[in-house]
């Protein structure tokens, strides 16, 4: 990983091409804004989109299938899937929170609650699912058994199975404000722990795509405007 990556277009006149990778969740959230600002600024760049869990994102920016990785960090101790992470050159570009959330009524009709907590949660390796297993062993009152009712690796998997009333979920809030808004989720953060979740752009440090260069350059400028002229 620290040998000089560089990708050589065949045809000079080929269309430059970026390719961005991020974890599921973010593609349906944040993704769709930053691709709009991606192409404003580059508007002859070609940008190509790969989805998959945390550790699959990291495996396709460190081997060079992906230019830039878009990934949730927490501010917990949740160890990272993948030691080469921190080789990675990082941007937080924004932060979101993880919140509890129910179906109105279903608080009333789970057996046991607020002492029993039915949870609908992540894939136990998955980033989140460690998130969540973290809160559950070390946030929660001694009192409150966690029952998990179901797993699923996809967090609008989850908010869909929140609203119908099946148990309570830890979901982005971005994923869930429309929901929250309608008030067809509400949410239990006033009750049980909301961590806070930062967003980062990551690219390999020694990565050579004059593409990828000019898009970190701008957005360094719009995050972190005082580190500018640093490097």
């Amino acid at each position: 990983l620290q040998d000089l990556k560089v990708r050589v277009a065949a045809d000079p006149n080929e269309q430059q091409t970026l390719t961005v990778t991020n974890q599921h969740t973010l593609m349906l959230t944040h993704l769709p804004g930053w691709l709009q600002l991606f192409q404003r600024w580059q508007p002859s760049t070609r940008f190509q989109v790969r989805t998959g869990d945390l550790s699959e994102c990291v495996n396709q920016i460190t081997s060079g299938a992906a230019d830039i990785l878009i990934a949730y960090r927490a501010a917990s101790a949740t160890p990272e899937p993948e030691s080469s992470m921190g080789s990675l050159r990082r941007l937080t570009v924004a932060n979101e929170s993880l919140v509890p959330t129910v179906a109105p009524q279903a608080g009333r009709q789970m057996p046991g609650w607020p002492a029993t907590l039915r949870l609908i949660n992540y894939a136990p390796d998955s980033f989140l699912g460690q998130v969540v297993r973290e809160i559950c062993d070390r946030e929660l009152s001694p009192g409150v058994h966690v029952e998990t009712v179901c797993e699923t690796s996809f967090a609008a998997g989850i908010k869909s199975m929140c609203v119908a009333g099946l148990g309570v979920g830890w979901l982005p809030r971005a994923l869930v404000a429309e929901e929250l808004a309608e008030g067809r989720l509400i949410s239990l953060a006033d009750r049980l722990p909301s961590p806070r979740l930062d967003i980062d752009v990551c690219r390999l440090p020694d990565y050579v795509n004059p593409a990828l260069d000019a898009l970190w350059d701008r957005i360094r400028e719009i995050t972190h405007p005082e580190t500018v002229g640093a490097e």
